[in-house]
């Protein structure tokens, strides 16, 4: 796929770790230039150094749900040359919390990053991608989208949103040859897990291998799915919900 990637550009939102930053790296390795974007600005300069891939990576810091954050990001990626060819919609945040003391603050936080923050993303993008009538778009959703979970219902239902928004977007963007994919990843060994509060390491590690496979998911297994989604290997997938979670959920 690497002469594929020579000469286009993509953007990566929630870039500084976990499955944003291996797919930062894998587009890197096969010869884009990419711009990651993240809220947290030491985590995004030490993923760069990581990366080492010189000009063709540049970061851009900001909050996914302000717009002024997404255009000035959108506007780095002009910068880079080519034509915006792949968006990977990673930021997201994972918070836990009763219904009974959710806050009305706390619930648009959570929508704010992980549902207005894919629709702020995937719109600049489109206009990007729409004069050239190509490109591609994988947005992130969740197992919990579709299953639930206890004092998950923010997070639920932003995810949810997400598969719904994806499966729109992919049908508008159809007749101008642009694609559009969600994932929904049950449990991974990102940081998310462990940020939740009164968790043990044991206790992570068992939900991490709670699936028929037996196997811990790594970011890298989703990272490999998103680049595939990205890649014209997939020109004929789009307005799909795809699940990666070693057989844990079904549906």
């Amino acid at each position: 796929m690497t002469s594929e990637w020579n000469g286009k550009v993509a953007l990566v939102t929630g870039a500084a770790g976990g499955i944003g930053s291996d797919v930062v790296a894998l587009l890197l390795a096969e010869g884009a230039a990419v711009v990651a974007f993240d809220a947290l600005a030491e985590p995004l300069e030490a993923a760069r150094a990581r990366w080492a891939a010189g000009d063709r990576v540049q970061t851009a810091v900001g909050d996914v749900g302000d717009p002024a954050a997404t255009a000035a990001a959108f506007a780095a990626a002009e910068r880079l040359g080519g034509p915006l060819a792949a968006l990977a919609a990673c930021a997201g945040i994972y918070p836990q919390g009763a219904l009974e003391t959710l806050s009305d603050a706390e619930w648009q936080r959570v929508q704010r990053v992980n549902l207005r923050g894919v629709f702020l993303s995937c719109q600049a993008a489109a206009r990007a991608m729409l004069p050239h009538r190509a490109g591609a778009m994988v947005t992130m959703s969740s197992g919990l989208g579709f299953s639930g979970a206890p004092e998950r219902a923010a997070y639920g239902a932003s995810k949810a949103g997400v598969a719904a928004f994806t499966k729109s977007l992919a049908l508008e963007m159809a007749p101008h040859g642009i694609r559009a994919n969600a994932l929904a990843p049950g449990a991974i060994d990102t940081p998310m897990p462990r940020g939740l509060p009164g968790r043990t390491e044991e206790q992570v590690q068992a939900g991490l291998v709670n699936n028929p496979l037996h196997r811990v998911g790594k970011p890298r297994d989703v990272a490999n799915l998103i680049l595939f989604l990205l890649s014209e290997q997939s020109a004929h997938i789009t307005g799909q919900v795809i699940h990666i979670n070693g057989g844990g959920l079904m549906p």
